[in-house]
């Protein structure tokens, strides 16, 4: 079987053999919607153990204004179950991301790590987070995630780059807590040190040993012009212009002889400088001036 829609309809592919190997269920594993045709597995790496604490304290502070006034203002009502309120976060996240468990599953057979407890009396139990709001600790665990990994991809990019800079690391770095601030610094960095992107990408191929492997074209703010600007085309272009307007002056002034011989002659006051013709007048000038000799004469 080689068609391709009928090793997917059969679910024969690659990816289907790695969901199969893994003892996860397969929406859990898929980056989009099982239902969708171009459903692909999700490139995550996994959260560990360190993780959690972070990722509590970031998702926490997003499950909803209410749990944040609640919980963390200054005449909130549940203030003194902050940190109850954290370490069923903290719990929740772990049961989805390392134990990978679902939502529903959680809700039914972990209420208890939900809930706080009052030790003077077991039947006093207040909920500390609701079905609803497991759902959405759920997509904020996501979000985490992707940040994870691009903090983690700045923070490679920042070391291959081989700089200090201390407002990045005091001002910059700090502040980075969302996808947007770190596709920003990413930004600014590239743009301050675009000179050192080139030599960062050559280090990177050659630590990793895949010359040999097409690996995506990152994108670059150096145009081709900028790159020709710097380099020996731009040195040989200003000299060849400077010779294109010296031979027309020389013509426009009357002072070019017009000959075609194999020597350059200048009218002087009192002798004739000759130099030889090939080392100084390029191709593309002698063909100009030749054009020029058979209209008019030098001596008008």
């Amino acid at each position: 079987m080689f068609e391709p829609s009928e090793i997917r309809k059969r679910m024969l592919t690659d990816d289907d053999d790695l969901i199969r190997v893994r003892d996860i269920p397969e929406r859990m594993q898929l980056a989009t919607s099982s239902l969708s045709l171009n459903a692909t597995l999700s490139t995550y790496t996994a959260m560990t153990e360190a993780d959690m604490d972070g990722a509590a304290m970031w998702v926490t502070q997003r499950i909803s204004l209410r749990k944040t006034r609640e919980f963390f203002g200054v005449d909130g009502q549940f203030q003194h179950l902050r940190g109850a309120l954290v370490m069923a976060v903290q719990s929740t996240l772990r049961f989805l991301f390392l134990e990978v468990l679902e939502v529903p599953v959680i809700w039914a057979h972990k209420r208890d790590h939900l809930c706080h407890f009052d030790i003077t009396d077991i039947s006093n139990r207040k909920e500390l987070l609701s079905l609803n709001e497991l759902w959405r600790i759920y997509t904020l665990g996501q979000k985490y995630r992707s940040l994870l990994e691009r903090k983690r991809s700045l923070a490679l990019l920042y070391e291959r780059l081989q700089v200090q800079d201390e407002y990045y690391e005091r001002e910059i770095l700090p502040r980075v807590d969302e996808v947007e601030p770190v596709a920003d610094a990413t930004e600014w960095l590239l743009l301050k040190y675009k000179e050192r992107k080139n030599d960062a990408v050559e280090a990177r191929l050659q630590d990793d040993g895949e010359a040999g492997i097409r690996k995506p074209k990152m994108p670059s703010r150096i145009s081709v012009y900028e790159i020709a600007k710097k380099g020996l085309v731009s040195k040989l272009a200003e000299v060849s212009l400077d010779i294109s307007l010296f031979y027309l002056c020389l013509i426009r002034l009357g002072v070019w002889d017009g000959a075609i011989s194999n020597s350059c002659e200048f009218r002087g006051s009192g002798s004739r400088a000759l130099c030889p013709r090939s080392r100084i007048e390029p191709f593309f000038v002698r063909r100009t001036i030749r054009g020029s000799g058979s209209d008019e004469s030098p001596d008008t």
